[in-house]
């Protein structure tokens, strides 16, 4: 709060400072050299503004990003850095997730599947493209005749649990939920970055007559998220094999989630287990 006062002050001091330099331009004939001087030093109250906003934000979003999404705690400090890639599979993974943060736009839609056997770091690297693009400045508003950023905005982003997901949708319907369910697809629609995290722990591994009663729910919203995200950027971490979830899914619901999506196979040792290794 103190923080967002200190910001309010110092967008306050510089616009009197803005307005002031602009009263004198007008009531004075200058010349050239003193109006670019005055225009110099408004572009630089316009720069130190931007920057202490900017950093303003950066230390908050990775805070609110984790209070609102279903990050494990044990993922929140997850970064590229300490990420321990052990096979050339691994290390092919960190590689491509580093350039796809390094890539990012939210105009250019592009989706990531990091699929393989259990606890081998592909939440990690989900979460570890979520901290890189936090300390991206999304330009809102701009003026073009200065070259001047007016206005910029953090990314949105979202981390969920596919199972967890389907639990909080069911739960929307009890008459006492805080929440509908059109409110929790809509914020799953607007973010710039959806993490799908355990991708298919939703699906119910029954016998084959009993597959579409057990889960018919789960696929129908499952297609719905999808079908809401084309278009947007999507990265799903899963711990099944391609095949396993076109049978889980079919073929309209899986081929609408894979599209524009970039398939990575991670092998290794289990990340968890590592502390238990003689």
């Amino acid at each position: 709060m103190e923080e967002m006062k200190s910001n309010r002050s110092n967008l306050q001091s510089a616009t009197n400072i803005i307005s002031e330099l602009q009263a004198r331009m007008a009531k004075h004939s200058l010349s050239d050299a003193e109006e670019k001087q005055i225009r110099e030093r408004i572009e630089a109250e316009d720069r130190e503004l931007a920057e202490k906003a900017r950093k303003a934000d950066q230390n908050i979003l990775m805070s609110k990003v984790f209070s609102q999404s279903m990050v494990n705690k044990k993922l929140e400090n997850a970064c590229f850095d300490n990420y321990e890639p052990e096979t050339e599979e691994a290390k092919r993974a960190l590689e491509i997730c580093k350039k796809y943060a390094t890539n990012f736009k939210v105009s250019n839609p592009q989706s990531i599947m990091l699929y393989g056997t259990f606890g081998i770091g592909k939440s990690h690297l989900a979460v570890a493209i979520m901290r890189e693009l936090s300390k991206i400045d999304l330009v809102v508003k701009r003026d073009e005749s200065r070259n001047v950023v007016l206005k910029t905005r953090k990314m949105s982003m979202l981390f969920i649990n596919t199972a967890k997901l389907l639990t909080k949708i069911r739960s929307s319907f009890n008459a006492d939920s805080e929440f509908s369910e059109d409110k929790v697809l809509q914020e799953l629609e607007d973010v710039d970055l959806l993490v799908l995290d355990d991708f298919g722990s939703e699906i119910k591994d029954v016998k084959p007559a009993d597959f579409n009663t057990k889960n018919g729910f789960a696929i129908e919203k499952i297609f719905e998220i999808v079908e809401s995200r084309v278009g947007k950027h999507t990265i799903f971490t899963t711990n099944y094999d391609v095949d396993t979830l076109f049978r889980y899914y079919g073929e309209r619901s899986f081929s609408r989630a894979m599209e524009d999506t970039t398939l990575i196979q991670m092998t290794g040792r289990n990340y968890r287990l590592r502390g238990f290794e003689k």
